[in-house]
């Protein structure tokens, strides 16, 4: 497709040059100017020749595109190949929250980027979407536009201290099966859209049962923005900006000792029986090394009530201001109270400490 020659089984290179010169021996090159070009508008070519036997390959058509169908085309290649646009410290990810019934989850759906502020009255705007795939049927997207100025009175940043970071959660209900994401962001000044790909895996719903989802570690909102999206793929009328102490998502697996960390994990039952055996969940923190680093105080879940659907959410505080540095893990364990499960669910997430 492109002209090149390859060679096989050969290490002189002068066999490979010799070929690609016979083969340029007998190629030519035509070349016409538009004096009359006209920006976003399709032209078609046509080339034929007056000598048989010649072989004709140029392309069908040709356009001007303007600066505004530039960044489009640029947002979809970043779309279709993700891989090659990444950077931009995107970061995107799916997080199956608990069961909304028997044959359905409630998942969370994060995009989070950076974003330099400029100074008074320098307005700084980011576009950015994601789609959700099952196979390659569309089952979710959305996409927005947010725009940020620094405040009256708002200093720029501290020295060392990290670039604001804008967080949008989104939540999205999942038939079990396998998913993949797909986030793309653009800053509008910019000629470099970014991407990002994830996969997910759902499983089945068991009935009966205790189900075990999470840890999902968290920060408080802080300095950075999240917003809580309302499931519309284009609207964000109902749109909120979380308070300075929401529970943000981390999409990272890095913290400082700032703040505490948090780890939510979820107990969940589909349709409990009458006389169900309480269930234990214990949680304890290890080194990367396996060494026991705490512990917190086991808790009783026992599903009551005639719900199809009974859940408890536990949200731990993780004092990473005490450790020291290195890696850890989170870990959760779900087990029958007195006698044990057969095979307990167990849950972790590892993290560093910086």
């Amino acid at each position: 497709m492109t002209g090149g020659r390859l060679t096989n089984n050969n290490n002189d290179y002068t066999v490979g040059y010799a070929r690609a010169r016979r083969d340029l021996g007998c190629r030519y090159t035509i070349g016409f100017y538009d004096r009359h070009p006209e920006e976003d508008r399709r032209h078609t070519i046509r080339v034929e020749s007056r000598r048989p036997g010649v072989h004709l390959t140029y392309p069908a058509r040709y356009s001007f595109p303007s600066t505004k169908e530039r960044q489009v085309l640029r947002l979809q290649a970043a779309y279709l190949v993700p891989q090659q646009f990444e950077g931009g410290g995107l970061r995107a990810h799916l997080f199956p929250l608990q069961p909304a019934d028997a044959k359905t989850w409630n998942a969370l759906l994060a995009v989070e980027f950076p974003v330099e502020i400029g100074e008074r009255d320098d307005e700084t705007t980011r576009d950015f979407g994601a789609v959700i795939l099952r196979g390659n049927q569309p089952v979710h997207s959305f996409q927005r536009s947010i725009s940020l100025r620094r405040t009256e009175g708002a200093g720029s940043s501290r020295p060392g201290k990290s670039t604001p970071r804008v967080t949008f959660v989104e939540p999205v209900t999942l038939k079990p099966g396998k998913y993949s994401l797909t986030a793309v962001m653009a800053d509008r000044q910019g000629d470099r859209p970014y991407g990002r790909a994830d996969s997910l895996s759902l499983p089945d719903i068991p009935t009966r049962e205790a189900i075990l989802t999470g840890p999902i570690l968290g920060r408080r909102r802080g300095d950075d923005v999240v917003v809580f999206g309302n499931g519309d793929a284009h609207k964000a009328d109902t749109d909120r900006v979380g308070a300075r102490d929401a529970f943000r998502p981390l999409l990272v697996d890095a913290v400082d000792r700032s703040e505490p960390l948090a780890a939510l994990s979820t107990v969940c039952v589909i349709h409990p029986k009458a006389k169900s055996t309480p269930w234990t969940l214990h949680r304890e923190l290890a080194t990367a090394s396996g060494d026991p680093a705490g512990a917190l105080a086991d808790l009783t879940f026992h599903p009551t009530g005639h719900s199809p659907i009974v859940c408890e959410r536990y949200l731990d505080e993780v004092p990473v201001g005490k450790m020291k540095a290195g890696g850890y893990t989170f870990r959760a364990v779900l087990d029958r109270v007195g006698r044990g499960l057969d095979a307990p669910v167990d849950a972790k997430v590892p993290f560093k400490v910086e």
